[in-house]
């Protein structure tokens, strides 16, 4: 009994202890601009049940965002003038001086 007790007690010790499992997310489907949001919004699920996801993290307000083919990177032209590209993957983003 004592020993069963130490042996369960033992697992759930170890249990807590591992790390977590691999967590499922929904597929990409692709990008929207969101003109409430004034944000790029990713759209995750299956074609009949997507959904839209937070905004795409950026330091300003985007007037207007465009997302490339292979949904890699996002022209965007800021609220305040000027245009960056944003590379989705990885959130680096790239000024390009001299846009109108």
């Amino acid at each position: 009994m004592m020993r069963t007790l130490l042996l369960t007690g033992a697992i759930a010790v170890a249990a807590v202890a591992a790390d977590p499992a691999a967590r499922l997310s929904s597929p990409l489907l692709g990008y929207v601009f969101d003109a409430n949001a004034k944000a790029v919004r990713p759209i995750t699920g299956i074609p009949g049940a997507a959904s839209l996801e937070a905004p795409v993290p950026s330091a300003s307000k985007l007037q207007i965002g465009f997302v490339s083919p292979n949904r890699q990177w996002l022209l965007a032209v800021l609220l305040e003038g000027g245009a960056g590209l944003l590379n989705l993957r990885t959130g680096e983003t790239v000024a390009l001086d001299g846009a109108p």
